[in-house]
């Protein structure tokens, strides 16, 4: 494919939309539209009692409280361990002691982001008030068990971290993850 163009169609806070114009082997003209967006981190918290935490909050687009699972947008120049262990206090008010990467999730070709999945064990309450969650969020622990069950019942709107929650649960099965 020859690559002749590319505009910027639209650009927010978060997105940003492309078209590319391309001429294939045949010569017939294409526009591809990629989305950007920033990459993310989402964080499987576990307790002492082996509970998920979970935040329930309000989002708009679906215009009802939702259980979720902690993350958010990693700012450029920061690392994905590091913006995990922020959101993650920042969102929950837990500081996390120990940290390891789960998951990632690639983009697509139309899609450019990165995910990274950790899990923070080793708990403690922080006193940290500083947080971009502040007051938006309930912190709600759920034991692994239910939390699987949720994803499975479909209380959980995300299927990223209904796929999340039941491949961690597999991999306690299987002796691969100690909690």
């Amino acid at each position: 494919m020859k690559y002749s163009s590319k505009k910027i169609v639209y650009e927010g806070k978060i997105f940003t939309i492309t078209h590319t114009k391309v001429v294939d082997k045949d010569g017939i003209a294409h526009v591809i539209e990629k989305c950007t967006r920033p990459n993310v981190v989402t964080i499987i918290g576990i307790t002492e009692k082996k509970e998920v935490v979970m935040i329930r909050e309000f989002r708009s687009g679906m215009k009802k409280h939702v259980f979720w699972l902690p993350g958010g947008k990693i700012p450029n120049g920061e690392k994905p361990n590091n913006a995990a262990l922020r959101e993650f206090e920042e969102e929950t008010h837990f500081r996390a002691k120990k940290l390891f990467l789960f998951h990632k999730k690639y983009s697509s070709d139309n899609f450019t982001s990165k995910g990274y999945v950790y899990i923070c064990t080793d708990l403690v309450k922080s006193d940290n008030k500083v947080g971009d969650e502040s007051g938006k969020v309930e912190v709600v622990l759920v034991p692994i068990k239910k939390a699987v069950d949720m994803a499975l019942n479909g209380d959980l709107p995300n299927e990223l971290f209904c796929f999340l929650l039941i491949k961690f649960s597999r991999q306690i099965d299987l002796g691969r993850i100690q909690i």
